[in-house]
């Protein structure tokens, strides 16, 4: 399926974004998305799974899309998000999975960029929030690569194979699994909203009951937002599996930029480049919430509780125009652009680190088996 790995396709902006997991990663294609997870013993475990989001009527409708993919791609992460705490043994032990001792540990940044920019991400990708082939039929069950799957010349790399998963598999993921996913997706949104939209209504409010604030009131609650959001992410880049969670987000940056750029998916050309990138989903957060403040200098209520009421009624609008601006801002290459790109990019100093060789062999993974046999398919 995925023979095709990107060289001398020459520069392009895809559309496969990706997702750090628990000692893994997860790529979103066309029609497929991949989970490639670091077991245990060292190995590489790969599943690859259909996901059609891109043939569904609202991927083709303005600001409507956001709000759906938006949601699609929370659900969809948590789920891929728990399988790896499977695989990995998150869940049962303190100490990462074990890895073959690469070559070469990460370097820092290359001197290749991203595509469209800048310091940055580089989302979505990958993730990128962004991922908009030929897909297999089933997943992955088990399939172990070498340890170094991306050390090889690209043309003597074997495709991945995929074998079909069990119906009951199937079954249940469908079932109670699916269920219990979108019900902690939703939980995680109403704790986001909690903590980043009714919080500095709450405070600022209580604040202007000791103080007239008038005009000041809502530049003082976006503000407040924004200080809760980066003391927030500042924090939890400081917890060490956190941390190895931003260093995996940095080999999915890596090995997209990689692609993006033409070259053959091996260890050294990755490592190359930048671990930022235009369309990730650290970049799609910091937007939502500058947008949400512009969206909030038009609510003029005064009352506290019909401020945070009108706030959380008007996310889905906040949520389609940020969308659009990520999804300009990584199809486009000019100055407003980078302006658009340059808060998210800044911010990825704090949510995507530097990775090393045995990330990247699992990014390298992820990704060659979400690639489209056609490499025009996937162009943004």
């Amino acid at each position: 399926m995925n023979s095709n790995n990107g060289t001398n396709s020459g520069p392009r902006r895809t559309k496969i974004g990706g997702q750090a997991l628990m000692e893994g990663i997860m790529m979103r294609g066309l029609d497929c998305y991949s989970v490639a997870v670091r077991r245990p013993d060292g190995g590489i475990e790969l599943e690859v799974k259909p996901d059609k989001h891109l043939a569904r009527w609202y991927s083709r409708v303005p600001f409507v899309r956001g709000i759906f993919n938006f949601v699609s791609t929370l659900v969809l992460g948590y789920t891929c998000l728990m399988r790896s705490a499977e695989i990995s043994g998150a869940l049962d032990e303190e100490e990462p999975p074990k890895a073959p001792a690469p070559a070469n540990e990460g370097s820092g940044e290359g001197e290749s960029a991203p595509p469209t920019g800048a310091g940055e991400e580089a989302p979505p990708a990958s993730p990128a929030p962004v991922g908009e082939g030929s897909a297999p039929e089933g997943t992955g069950s088990g399939l172990e690569r070498p340890s170094s799957p991306a050390a090889a010349p690209a043309g003597e790399r074997p495709a991945p194979l995929h074998t079909a998963a069990p119906a009951a598999e199937e079954k249940e993921e469908k079932g109670l699994g699916a269920g219990f996913s979108v019900a902690v997706s939703v939980l995680a949104v109403f704790l986001a909203l909690a903590l980043f939209m009714v919080l500095p209504t709450a405070i600022v409010g209580g604040l202007g009951k000791l103080v007239e604030l008038g005009r000041w009131r809502t530049p003082l609650e976006g503000l407040v937002k924004l200080c809760i959001f980066l003391g927030y992410m500042a924090l939890v880049s400081r917890m060490k599996e956190i941390r190895r969670m931003f260093e995996y987000h940095g080999a999915e940056h890596k090995t997209i930029a990689c692609y993006e750029h033409g070259e053959a998916l091996t260890v050294e050309n990755v490592r190359r480049h930048r671990r930022f990138h235009p369309r990730c989903g650290t970049s799609f957060l910091l937007i939502v919430i500058l947008v949400s403040i512009l969206v909030s200098s038009f609510v003029s209520w005064q009352s506290l509780w019909l401020r945070m009421a009108l706030k959380v009624l008007l996310l889905p609008l906040v949520m389609g125009i940020s969308y659009e601006i990520i999804k300009y801002a990584g199809g486009h290459d000019n100055l407003l652009t980078k302006v658009l790109s340059a808060p998210g990019l800044w911010l990825q100093r704090l949510t995507v680190k530097e990775p090393d060789d045995s990330m990247i062999e699992v990014a390298v993974a992820a990704m060659e088996a979400v690639i489209p046999q056609n490499g025009e398919d996937d162009r943004w």
